[in-house]
């Protein structure tokens, strides 16, 4: 019996299975092949991969995009690469999400695969390698709006799509008709892609540098043997009081030409260059250390794939960093050493940046111009050699993000202005750093109100942690909305909040959680604690205002709603203060904007209460 290769597929009512047979290729043909030429597996649905021969000791099979996942029962490392490998008519779970599964006694996979293109590497005993593909396509989404969603993302913070981690055939088609930006394109992967390139091009420019014959005249005596030219004898002419002395050349090389000129322009500014990206790197690997130590504290209630993958993916975040800012400081000091050379050192710099036409010909000179254009022309149409490409972040924690994007980008369209917090914190000095943290919180203000927008944020239960900027306490554990908005008025006094939580399931999904009774599974407990267990110290000392609930609304944010029959308000399970909105991307934002307004607009009605409460203490 010759190889196959299937991926087997659990039904969504867990009944069934679905067997894809993925077809082998003798070449890695990932990029030559189409999209319905490659077999797709949805996002969050379980499936095995088993790969059957006649001899099962014939060869093994690898999964280079798996490395970080903690696949049960596979053999430690292949022969080749130092990547794990697998038994030929043996079936591997790839991804669970069953709780039946988790709780068995072998610790199934369960973190879920990203939407993108995976490679099965089939190595025979006789040396021929075979390969075959299969996609991971988004749940709720298309791919085309899961594409404009990490487009959204990626506009507003370079690099907040990704994860910081290795080994991802990333395939980004382009999309007819709609704006795309090459996300691939990071600046530290390519200058370390490049650092080989650039250093045999610059060794080679060194030892043929360009220079031209020039001569500098002198007055010598007439008795030396000295080269004449017209020069000489017009200066001879000139000068009668130089009776005895000849005015003569002397030839020597000048290394002050076009060539050397724009070389010590691109080696400088290449310097420079490395210095900011050694110092965003620094920044990232603080805020993945920072980010690491803060996400421990919910390691109990992972699995132990999950805590494997955690672990496994930290160390090779930490790794890659490490690496990359190494080779680009190596390359800094080379860099420098090189601007020290006698034809660089005293070459001025060029007062026209572009490479003189004569120069493109030149094999060492194209490259470094080719690079040169990459990063300081903002031409970035360059593709990153699959070892450096990356994983995009899971769907559900980008949902959650593009939903806080468009959150404040719809504050910003009703006239409040960003003031401070994430983004407006760096004035333009340096790069935005790929994270959207626990508690990051962006300040807003108009003629008449202030607003804190805040992300992922525990809100306490001890009266001890509030503050203006976290205002909020509640008696749940129910207790950490996706984003709060917090309005303040002119005065800075607290009014009042509005909670969003994102979704990434059908909104049918979510009201059936919503009418169940069970408290593991139920999402009732956590809408209504929200509105219910939240209080607020801030209003204490001022009648009426404390017997309102300050949390005015939570809007739960959802992408897709496949029933036009599906009432969206289930008042009689969450109270009339949970309303649901659709925010799909590449649809409008009205419903979002509305709400929005409609509800900052009912809770800067409390400060009437306020001013009230304030006249009537004054009159006493």
């Amino acid at each position: 019996m010759g190889l196959q290769c299937n991926l087997i597929i659990k039904s969504q009512d867990s009944q069934g299975k679905i067997k894809l047979k993925l077809k082998l290729y003798d070449e890695d043909c990932l990029f030559e092949l189409s999209e319905d030429q490659i077999e797709s597996v949805p996002e969050y649905r379980p499936f095995d991969i088993l790969i059957t021969s006649g001899d099962s000791e014939n060869g093994f099979f690898e999964l280079p995009e798996l490395e970080d996942y903690e696949i049960q029962n596979r053999r430690d490392y292949s022969e080749s690469d130092d990547v794990n490998s697998y038994s030929f008519n043996q079936n591997y779970c790839i991804y669970t999400n069953s709780w039946e599964d988790k709780k068995s006694s072998v610790d199934l996979q369960t973190v879920p695969l990203t939407p993108g293109y995976y490679t099965v590497r089939v190595k025979e005993n006789n040396g021929q390698t075979f390969f075959a593909y299969w996609y991971i396509s988004p749940k709720e989404l298309t791919t085309p709006e899961w594409q404009v969603m990490r487009d959204d993302v990626e506009r507003m913070v370079k690099g907040l799509a990704l994860d910081y981690s290795k080994k991802m055939r990333s395939k980004v088609k382009s999309i007819e008709g709609a704006h795309t930006m090459s996300i691939l394109d990071d600046d530290t992967a390519f200058l370390v892609e490049q650092e080989t390139r650039i250093r045999y091009a610059i060794e080679t420019l060194r030892n043929e540098a360009k220079y031209q014959i020039s001569k500098a005249y002198s007055w010598v005596s007439a008795g030396l043997k000295n080269e004449i030219d017209q020069q000489t004898i017009r200066k001879i002419g000139e000068r009668p009081d130089k009776r005895g002395m000849l005015y003569t050349p002397q030839r020597y090389l000048e290394y002050d030409v076009a060539a050397n000129q724009w070389l010590k322009l691109f080696l400088t500014r290449l310097v420079k260059f490395c210095g900011k990206q050694i110092a965003y790197n620094c920044q990232i690997e603080i805020a993945t250390k920072d980010d690491y130590n803060g996400q421990h504290k919910y390691e109990q209630q992972w699995t132990k794939s999950e805590r494997i993958h955690f672990e496994k993916n930290f160390i090779n975040n930490l790794t890659e960093l490490q690496k990359a800012t190494t080779i680009l400081k190596k390359l800094q000091e080379y860099l420098r050493l090189v601007l020290e050379d006698a034809f660089l050192k005293n070459a001025s710099m060029p007062s026209n940046t572009a490479l003189p036409k004569a120069l493109m010909l030149n094999a060492s000179y194209n490259v470094l111009y080719r690079i040169y254009m990459v990063l300081f022309q903002q031409k970035k149409q360059f593709t990153l050699a699959r070892s450096y490409r990356r994983y995009w972040k899971k769907t559900a924690q980008l949902y959650e993000i593009w939903t806080f994007i468009n959150v404040m980008k719809s504050l910003i369209r009703q006239d409040f202005e960003p003031i401070g917090g994430w983004i407006y914190d760096t004035h333009g000095k340096n790069k935005d750093l790929p994270f959207l943290t626990e508690g990051t919180q962006v300040s807003f203000s108009s003629s008449e109100l202030f607003i804190n927008l805040t992300y992922n944020e525990t809100i306490p239960s001890n009266r001890c942690r509030v503050s203006a900027s976290r205002p909020l306490i509640t008696v749940s554990d129910r207790n950490k909305p996706d984003i709060r908005i917090d309005v303040f008025d002119i005065e800075k006094r607290y009014l009042g909040s509005v909670l969003l939580d994102a979704k990434y399931i059908k909104l049918i999904s979510i009201l059936k959680k919503v009418k169940s009774f069970d408290k593991n599974k139920g999402l009732r407990d956590q809408f209504t604690s929200y509105v219910n267990d939240t209080s607020s110290p801030f209003h204490d000392n001022y009648p009426y205002i404390e017997d309102m609930r300050p949390v005015r609304a939570l809007l739960v944010l959802y992408p897709t709603n496949n029933s036009e029959d599906v009432v969206k308000e289930e008042s009689r399970y969450t109270g009339k203060n949970v309303r649901y909105i659709q925010m799909r991307p590449g649809e409008d934002f009205v419903e979002l904007d509305s709400i929005l307004s409609e509800n900052i607009s009912k809770i800067q009605d409390r400060s009437n209460i306020f001013e009230m409460f304030d006249l009537h203490n004054s009159k006493n």
